[in-house]
């Protein structure tokens, strides 16, 4: 790594906290994360997705046509290391995040259902030095961006069964752009966290047409 990779967001990017992170569901929202974290420095990077990369899946994820039948995993591992600081240090699984995972005191979730975000969630609140837990959620045409720490977590108000959320068919469960807006807002997030730096604790983004709610500031002393 050349000493100049992060001169232009080095007094902006508090580096050193950049040390590990993991990523919940490689799909449409993963796969927007997995270069956007690379990028920004983080030094090692796991992941978990137990899925194929199948056709439908090109017009929803970031991921190339030649990968067509590989595990997400494999391919997302691939690309994260084309850009990460410590290619060594990326990891993905190709399994479920379950009970038995590992936990990280940094972690990003966008697995497909949300009995499985709720089983990510209480591992990650296990940890003492758990430190965030950054929940992207999205439509077709709508998003919510969910943070909780240590210090501020109401994460549990903003949690629902599967079975009470309404289900959009599936030919329009989400598409490539919103997929990029609720990744870009979820690293984002993540900067105003290790920045500590104001953020909302939630967001809500609507597409058709543009619209935003927002909800429990929270501001850190420095």
């Amino acid at each position: 790594m050349t000493t100049n990779r992060f001169l232009r967001n080095k007094d902006l990017i508090p580096q050193a906290k950049l040390n590990h992170i993991g990523i919940l569901g490689l799909g449409g929202i993963g796969s927007q994360l997995v270069p956007l974290l690379s990028i920004m420095g983080f030094k090692k990077i796991t992941g978990w997705d137990h899925d194929i990369l199948e056709e439908h899946n090109l017009s929803t994820t970031m991921y190339p046509q030649g990968a067509l039948g590989k595990p997400k995993a494999e391919v997302a591992e691939n690309v994260s290391k084309m850009y990460a600081v410590n290619p060594d240090e990326v990891k993905f699984y190709d399994e479920y995040y379950d009970e038995k995972s590992p936990t990280m005191p940094k972690m990003v979730t966008c697995l497909d259902n949300m009995e499985s975000r709720l089983v990510a969630y209480n591992l990650w609140l296990e940890q003492s030095n758990r430190k965030f837990f950054i929940d992207l959620r999205m439509g077709a045409m709508a998003m919510e961006i969910i943070v909780a720490t240590k210090e501020n977590d109401n994460y549990l108000d903003t949690w629902l069964p599967s079975h009470q959320i309404s289900q959009e068919p599936c030919t329009m469960k989400h598409t490539i752009f919103t997929a990029s807006i609720v990744g870009g807002f979820g690293v984002d997030q993540i900067f105003n966290v290790i920045a500590e730096r104001p953020y909302y604790a939630y967001i809500w983004i609507g597409l058709m047409p543009l619209e935003m709610r927002t909800d429990n500031l929270i501001v850190k002393t420095r």
